[in-house]
């Protein structure tokens, strides 16, 4: 689940232009690799106040559509 995740995260940023595709530094990837471990660690947790840390002042959560 966990490389999944974040896999799958790192192919839609970049489609969303949250991140620079293409020439991404080593950097970049590094930076970028560790915030989504964290996300994903406060997620697994339910550390609410970790995810909230995670987003910029002006981030928005969307919940999920119920079918």
């Amino acid at each position: 689940m966990k490389n999944w995740l974040i896999r799958f995260i790192a192919f839609a940023l970049p489609s969303f232009g949250v991140l620079p595709s293409g020439n991404a530094t080593e950097s970049t990837q590094a930076a970028s690799h560790a915030v989504l471990e964290a996300y994903e660690q406060a997620l697994n947790t339910s550390d609410v106040g970790a995810v909230v840390k995670l987003y910029t002042g002006d981030g928005v959560f969307n919940e999920a559509r119920k079918r």
